[in-house]
């Protein structure tokens, strides 16, 4: 039976990318989870490995789920290897306790986290400007890798992009704060390329929701020996 991952989850579909080993090209699958699966309370996540029976080339069924390595509730995806945790500077303003239960999730689930403080040219005083840099500098005191980025500055988004590479990336965070790296993903030098890309976007909150939110789990673009979820 041929093997995949599961790319995006919606509506009772899940999409299948194909890595069959006698799969020489790249395909997708729409493919329905069996009912042992409701009976059981499983519930087929993106990031899961799986065996699939194909009717043809676009639909098919999913037959087994194999082990996971881990599971997140919300976004609901599994299999990941480390979380890109995403908190801006303002604008929503920088939530410490927030990110902190943010990092408590995650390392609970042997996830590896990294910090990501976006919207750092938004900052218009000195003192919160100072501020910001202090609590990064804590988070790296204590061990954490801390990017501070901006969308007018190119080289502080592309250097969180090694650790990318060979791993199952999550994006996470406030909704409205993640723009920047997603908008960014695609632009040239940036170290974005090509990237075989998931993204888990979160719903909206109901307190002040920004434009461009989504509630479903999907991959959204590009192989770069690696998975991104935002």
């Amino acid at each position: 039976m041929p093997e995949g991952k599961i790319i995006k989850a919606l509506s009772g579909f899940y999409y299948v990318l194909d890595e069959s080993e006698d799969s020489n090209n790249e395909k997708v699958i729409q493919c329905r989870g069996r009912g042992i699966f409701r009976k059981n309370k499983i519930t087929p996540l993106v990031g899961d490995y799986v065996v699939y029976q194909a009717e043809n080339n676009k639909e098919g069924y999913l037959l087994e789920i194999k082990e996971r390595t881990n599971e997140l509730i919300r976004p609901p995806i599994c299999n990941v290897d480390q979380a890109v945790l995403v908190f801006s500077a303002v604008q929503p303003s920088f939530s410490t306790a927030l990110l902190d239960r943010f990092l408590v999730l995650v390392e609970a689930n042997d996830i590896q986290p990294i910090i990501c403080i976006t919207k750092m040219d938004l900052i218009e005083d000195q003192h919160t400007q100072k501020r910001i840099q202090a609590y990064a500098e804590d988070y790296r005191n204590i061990g954490y890798d801390v990017y501070l980025t901006s969308s007018m500055d190119q080289d502080s988004l592309t250097e969180i992009v090694p650790h990318f590479r060979d791993k199952t990336t999550v994006f996470a965070g406030q909704s409205g704060v993640g723009e920047i790296l997603a908008s960014q993903r695609d632009q040239p030098g940036a170290g974005f390329e090509n990237k075989r890309n998931f993204r888990a976007f979160r719903p909206r909150e109901a307190h002040n929701p920004p434009c461009g939110t989504y509630t479903h789990v999907r991959r959204s673009g590009c192989g770069y020996a690696g998975f991104q979820l935002s």
